[in-house]
């Protein structure tokens, strides 16, 4: 087994006070999801979604997770889920939980992403949502977002699109 050097992205930001090293961590961030997003898919994974989408996936899911489980989502947010699912956009390789803690980092540069238990050929909307929501260290500031978007350099999230995957979908799980 190889060894991945680094802390997780949090760490590293919870205790670096040097802005340049967080600008360019983030950044290594957003660059970092910006390839994953434009890798290409396993095949098999993007005709398993020939009659679902991966939103219908999730949405499934959720519906059994909050018949099975206590969890953050409620009856009434996936009846809105269900009813005011966001515009469509091309699915990619997404990796499903691409959180701060989830990403390592070594000298401002990310050097691993771990945990791909939910990748998919889905909606790259979700991963930035995830990304970019605010933690104690991170993303509270609006200059975070800039340089994650800004190395990102793929269309920005609608306040909307994030409220739907991150204070919506990610509830469910």
């Amino acid at each position: 087994m190889d060894f991945m050097e680094g802390v997780t992205l949090r760490q590293f930001l919870i205790g670096n006070s040097n802005q340049k090293q967080r600008d360019k961590a983030i950044a290594s961030f957003g660059r970092c999801l910006k390839q994953l997003h434009e890798c290409s898919c396993p095949v098999d994974w993007q005709h398993k979604h020939t009659e679902h989408t991966w939103l219908d996936t999730m949405i499934s899911k959720a519906e059994y997770n909050l018949a099975n489980f206590t969890i953050d989502g409620n009856a009434g947010l996936l009846t809105y889920l269900k009813e005011n699912r966001p515009g469509w956009v091309e699915p990619t390789l997404i990796h499903g939980d691409f959180t701060m803690d989830n990403v390592l980092v070594s000298y401002g540069q990310i050097t691993g992403v771990i945990d791909w238990a939910g990748a998919a050929y889905g909606d790259p909307r979700y991963d930035v949502a995830l990304a970019t929501r605010p933690k104690v260290s991170a993303f509270e500031e609006e200059r975070d977002k800039d340089m994650f978007y800004d190395a990102y350099r793929r269309r920005r999230l609608t306040d909307e699109e994030y409220r739907y995957f991150e204070e919506g979908i990610y509830a469910f799980f």
